[in-house]
């Protein structure tokens, strides 16, 4: 095989993945309230951006948060956050944390759809945005949040078998509460929790007959 031969089996590749993914996704139109997982009254609304980038190997786009957040400071994560006054949600505040925590040019992005929102128990409902992003971007990390930019092969995160889920029990014998905590594994970095059980989700939409990550709450303290 020559090696323009093995390029374009390569970008065959690419765009069937790409397709695969984007069919079995919801709507970006689709309001918010049709894809919720239940029961997000009172929970905070955030979102985030599961960003695809095109690579001989696709790659997704994470973050480490710094040691100075106030919320699960030093943990792998999503870039995204909650929405602004006027903005439209998820899509738009997905976009706009993304641009601000990593320096994604909103330009280069191509939205592909969401997924179900992931409710956690410390009292946020995350909506997953799921884009892809063409040709070679430059990132900058925001100092303030991010203290590393890293990339994970897609074909890893879309993997079930590299995740499992755990059984945490709070409370006294009379009151004991039960909370599925999921990790990813095969990484230098740790993921689990909220970031653990959003990729599982994807890995799920994008292999549909195979046991996809549950809905309900997630414990994601450290």
């Amino acid at each position: 095989m020559t090696h323009s031969q093995q390029e374009l089996l390569v970008c065959l590749r690419m765009s069937d993945l790409k397709k695969r993914l984007s069919s079995q996704l919801e709507s970006i139109d689709t309001p918010a309230e049709d894809v919720m997982s239940g029961g997000g009254f009172h929970l905070q609304r955030a979102a985030v951006l599961i960003a695809c980038q095109h690579s001989q190997v696709p790659q997704v786009i994470l973050t480490v948060r710094t040691h100075t957040m106030p919320h699960h400071a030093g943990q792998v994560s999503l870039p995204g956050g909650r929405p602004q006054v006027g903005e439209t949600f998820p899509m738009e505040t997905a976009i706009r944390e993304a641009e601000e925590e990593i320096g994604l040019s909103r330009d280069s992005v191509e939205i592909m759809g969401q997924l179900a929102p992931v409710q956690t128990v410390t009292g946020f409902e995350i909506s997953p945005v799921v884009a892809w992003v063409d040709g070679v971007v430059k990132l900058r990390p925001c100092d303030r949040e991010v203290a590393e930019i890293f990339h994970l092969p897609l074909p890893h995160i879309l993997d079930h078998q590299h995740y499992c889920a755990h059984t945490l029990y709070q409370g006294s014998e009379q009151a004991r509460k039960s909370h599925e905590i999921w990790s990813l594994r095969g990484t230098h970095w740790p993921i689990w929790g909220a970031t653990a059980l959003i990729l599982a989700r994807l890995a799920g939409v994008s292999e549909r007959g195979l046991s996809a990550a549950p809905d309900g709450a997630v414990d994601d303290r450290q």
